[in-house]
């Protein structure tokens, strides 16, 4: 297996249950959710009344935050733990190998 294949493949499989889809890929897909809604300008849209857009504004905003709270923490969990496991992993065959 080439070496970006094989990088890939340890980034995009779960170090926990390797049939599922890491949680580091995980959060970087929900955290592209408050990236795409900033591209868009959602938060900008004009619905006409000066309340309705206000409250739309700030729902968008709230929506936008919390996602992406909740996408970087997921993300940074995700990595140290699949590091904590590639790191634990190799100094478990290491071992075993003396």
């Amino acid at each position: 297996m080439n070496p970006l294949a094989t990088i890939v493949r340890w980034l995009v499989l779960s170090s926990a249950d390797p049939a599922q889809v890491s949680l580091t890929v995980r959060g970087f897909l929900i955290g592209l959710i408050p990236f795409l809604m900033m591209l868009a300008g959602f938060a900008q849209i004009n619905v006409g009344s000066e309340q309705l857009t206000a409250i739309v504004d700030a729902t968008a905003n709230i929506v936008q935050t919390v996602l992406a709270l909740v996408a970087g923490v997921m993300t940074a969990y995700g990595l140290l733990r699949k590091l904590w496991i590639t790191i634990r992993t190799h100094q478990e065959v290491t071992s075993s190998q003396e």
